[in-house]
């Protein structure tokens, strides 16, 4: 037949029309030979990029409020009520800890009126979580006077406006108190399980060498909650928490021990807790934000290190009642510190916030893409540009909006609205054949089929759909397919 006389392998294929390719509706007018993926609604548009978005500054307490705000310990966002809480330390006010809600609209965010958490006292620990069960009520561990315990207390918000549940709130509570008399209690986190309902509370007593030991809490209507029993986790000093759901009756905790950031998987059975094998990230002074991917399955860690440190991450899996992790991916190799991890439930992503310790202190953040166990990650973002210290973030809105607060150079502790640069490059479906007025139906060339409409191929390259929409060579969680000619592509079926 003469074969080996042809070309290239593309004259052995359909092309156009006698490929493999559908009718769609336009959104949007499209040219020829553009990558398009397709909508909910049966249309395609064009793979694109939208740029980042940050809004300005807003002060949490007001333009008359705290001014000396030393750093946020804590936030959190209710998907129920579209309302977040952020918790602060006011070193203007003998240490006192401050909750603060606040509403979102889009990408603007406004607060109410701070509740006094901790009656002015020396309030190193302050965490607060929603009880997505009940709509306006959170909990909140605290260190309060009068002698220094740290006690486990419920809020309540109407509008913005917190108060704390009035009917039993200390006596509640007082079987559980972290019995600290001479010494504040200076290290505790809370975490929330979406598979149990239950909260579980990491901390580390004085009267008990720092040691760190947890308790599950069982929440029995507006203001009943009980405590199980302590469960020592660590016979050694523990410090500096942060914890993740994940989507069984588990939760994992990152700590530091004095020695450097260590994991540990902790299983919930009614109103107990027990501990799996302890797993090292690092060693030296180091902790982590942590986050959970309910797609991937996985957490993402990215350790707190010392000045001289790169910002690594690390991503890990549950295998039984332990955690593995794989080899650090390193987002900033400058440094980074006070780092916080959120999962992005928008597009699946992780967004790392930190402060960028030897370029100005500024705060910055990356997005971390997960392919099985590997970690993409994009090139640092400045969300502030002034010498900023400490940073607290949490997912606020859905689709892919956070909120990133910081202490800036004034003492005051401020918050953006960031939306990260997007893609819709997942939804990718094909190469148009033709130019399409928006609207109008034409043909794309879908996979498993040829489109002769691109230029500037290299013969036998496989090509990726780039986050703008572009084919390169360069890698993307989105193949595309082989090129068979300078201006052919076979698409990836």
């Amino acid at each position: 037949l003469g074969l080996h006389n042809m070309s290239n392998l593309s004259e052995l294929l359909p092309a156009g029309a006698g490929a493999k390719s559908a009718d769609f509706v336009a959104s949007g007018t499209l040219g020829s030979g553009v990558t398009v993926g397709l909508n909910s609604d049966g249309t395609v548009e064009v793979i694109s990029q939208t740029a980042a978005v940050i809004s300005s500054a807003v002060d949490v307490s007001g333009a008359n409020g705290v001014k000396n705000s030393y750093y946020s310990t804590s936030s959190d966002w209710n998907p129920n009520t579209n309302k977040v809480l952020v918790g602060i330390i006011n070193t203007s006010n003998g240490g006192s800890g401050i909750i603060y809600c606040g509403t979102v609209s889009g990408t603007t965010i406004s607060f109410g009126s701070g509740f006094n958490a901790t009656d002015s006292q020396d309030a190193n620990v302050l965490d607060v979580k929603w009880d997505l069960n009940q709509s306006n009520i959170f909990v909140f561990v605290r260190c309060r006077a009068p002698y220094y315990f740290g006690e486990l207390a419920l809020g309540q918000v109407s509008g913005t406006t917190v108060t704390q549940v009035a009917s039993g709130a200390n006596t509640t509570f007082a079987s559980w108190n972290i019995i600290a008399y001479s010494n504040p209690i200076r290290y505790a986190n809370v975490v929330r399980n979406a598979n149990t309902g239950k909260f579980v509370v990491f901390y580390a007593p004085p009267d008990n060498s720092y040691y760190g030991t947890s308790k599950v809490i069982t929440m029995n209507g507006t203001n009943n909650p009980s405590a199980g029993s302590a469960t020592v986790f660590k016979s050694a000093t523990s410090t500096l928490f942060n914890s993740s759901d994940s989507n069984t009756n588990k939760a994992v905790l990152v700590y530091y021990d004095n020695v450097g950031s260590k994991c540990l998987v902790g299983s919930i059975s009614g109103t107990s807790i027990s501990f799996g094998a302890e797993t090292t990230l690092e060693t030296g002074y180091s902790y982590g934000g942590i986050a959970y991917s309910p797609t991937a399955d996985k957490f993402l860690v990215a350790p707190k290190t010392n000045a001289a440190s790169s910002g690594v991450c690390y991503l890990g899996a549950i295998s039984g009642t332990s955690i593995t992790f794989g080899s650090a991916f390193t987002y900033d190799s400058s440094g980074a510190d006070y780092t916080k991890v959120n999962y992005n439930s928008g597009d699946g992503t992780f967004q790392i916030f930190y402060r960028a310790v030897n370029n100005s202190s500024y705060l910055k953040t990356v997005t971390a893409s997960v392919s099985g166990t590997t970690v993409s990650l994009t090139a640092p973002y400045t969300i502030e540009s002034n010498t900023t210290s400490q940073t607290a973030a949490s997912y606020a809105l859905s689709p892919n909006v956070f909120i990133a607060g910081y202490r800036n150079s004034a003492g005051r502790f401020e918050v953006k609205t960031y939306r990260p640069s997007s893609t819709n490059n997942t939804s990718f479906i094909g190469i148009t054949d033709q130019a399409i007025s928006s609207a109008a139906s034409g043909s794309v060339i879908v996979q498993g089929g040829v489109n002769g409409k691109v230029t500037g191929l290299t013969i036998g390259t496989d090509y990726y759909v780039q986050s703008n929409g572009t084919l390169s060579a360069t890698v993307s969680s989105v193949p595309a397919g082989r090129a068979l000619s300078t201006t052919s592509i076979l698409l990836e079926g």
